[in-house]
């Protein structure tokens, strides 16, 4: 039996809804700031981040598991970053 909070796709609601609201909050002038992932400044770890969720997202959709696969280290977000995360959420749901 599977108790209120437990399920995947409610672990998942919750983690992408976090994700929104992090990369919502992200300024532009704290888009060159470092993070613990040496390679990625803020900005390229929100990029690198949100192409992966929107590429996954798209293989979800996708029955025939024919979806593209996007080229997540070129992925820009939009001007609405946590909008993106939730069209993602809203593919996966």
């Amino acid at each position: 039996m599977t108790t209120s909070g437990n399920t995947s796709a409610e672990l998942l609601d919750a983690v992408l809804a976090d994700l929104a609201r992090v990369v919502g909050a992200i300024t532009d002038d704290q888009l060159h700031d470092p993070t613990p992932c040496t390679d990625y400044d803020v900005g390229q770890l929100r990029g690198h981040v949100l192409g992966w969720l929107t590429n996954f997202a798209a293989g979800f959709a996708d029955p025939h598991g024919q979806a593209p696969l996007a080229i997540v280290q070129e992925h820009h977000a939009t001007a609405e970053p946590a909008a993106e995360v939730r069209a993602a959420g809203g593919l996966l749901a």
